[in-house]
């Protein structure tokens, strides 16, 4: 049985663009823990700077917001308002591998070809 409240395993979940394109935070959100596939999507091309966008989940609302620069660093221009479900990081630009260790996210805003 398939459990969506998993992260994504390439175990259970097989193909990551198959997962994306059915996870793709219209009908459901996609789910990822730890920064390994950030870097896999990056390798896959997958990911466009200054476009896609990553969801850090917080223990309490709201979750923080991030855009992937050029760099494939992630960045933040503040905080925004606070009564949101979701608003940026503080200010500053991040290292994914640091800022995702064993965080649960979910990425939006990928170059997806069906």
């Amino acid at each position: 049985m398939d459990d969506v409240y998993k992260p994504y395993s390439l175990k259970f979940r097989r193909v990551l663009e198959d997962y994306l394109e059915s996870h793709d935070g219209m009908s459901c959100d996609n789910h990822f823990c730890g920064a390994r596939y950030f870097y896999v999507m990056q390798r896959k091309g997958l990911i466009i700077p200054r476009i896609t966008s990553v969801r850090v989940a917080t223990h309490v609302i709201p979750d923080t917001l991030y855009l992937v620069n050029e760099d494939f660093m992630l960045q933040s221009s503040g905080r925004g308002e606070g009564n949101m479900s979701c608003v940026g990081g503080d200010k500053g630009v991040y290292n994914p591998r640091v800022l995702l260790r064993r965080r649960h996210w979910s990425i939006h805003g990928l170059k997806l070809i069906s």
